[in-house]
């Protein structure tokens, strides 16, 4: 997706020292539970289940689950080549073996797609308000994501995602514009 970004935050990006630059996954956990990421994408999901009357719940987060995950030998948090291991061994029985031992995540809204194309007018209609923001434009590649945008197809026509590919990165580009967005209402006073 790095067509939508600029040079400038993709080196931002590079240039940021990454989560995992440990060995000690418990030093790795303690990094994210500190870090924000976690409240930012728990405010997120709360915000994005609350259009669709859903409350997201975090049992992993569960304080006694924590100070558990947190005293584990590290090598119980990642054994040959899977993450989570324990969590997954647990899941024997209760999960399909294609959901307990996939490595990449369940995407939890799948009306994304529909959703984009459905509010495509007002989206675009946004984004241009946000592109007169200079550090959004120095950020993002407008003029791409507004070609993404105008590209979607009738909201009937997206109800099998797997029909069109292009529609794949659509929730990169939600987060994408939620960044735009938050972006622009954060620094109001660079216009």
């Amino acid at each position: 997706m790095g067509e939508l970004l600029t040079p400038e935050l993709l080196a931002l990006a590079a240039d940021a020292s990454p989560v995992y630059t440990t060995a000690d996954p418990a030093e790795v956990q303690a990094r994210l539970l500190n870090g924000g990421h976690l409240s930012f994408r728990m405010a997120r999901f709360a915000a994005i289940g609350a259009r669709y009357g859903m409350a997201f719940r975090f049992p992993l987060l569960n304080r006694r689950v924590v100070e558990f995950a947190l005293g584990m030998p590290p090598a119980w948090h990642v054994h040959a080549g899977w993450k989570r291991r324990l969590f997954r061994e647990s899941m024997e029985g209760v999960l399909p073996p294609e959901v307990q031992w996939r490595h990449t995540k369940f995407r939890s809204l799948p009306a994304v797609p529909y959703r984009f194309t459905q509010e495509r007018d007002r989206v675009l209609e946004r984004v241009e308000q946000v592109s007169a923001h200079p550090l959004v434009r120095e950020l993002f590649k407008l003029d791409q994501v507004l070609a993404v945008l105008r590209a979607l197809p009738r909201p009937e026509a997206v109800l099998d995602p797997a029909a069109h590919p292009a529609l794949v990165p659509l929730p990169f580009l939600a987060q994408l514009l939620d960044y735009a967005f938050y972006l622009e209402s954060a620094f109001p006073n660079t216009r």
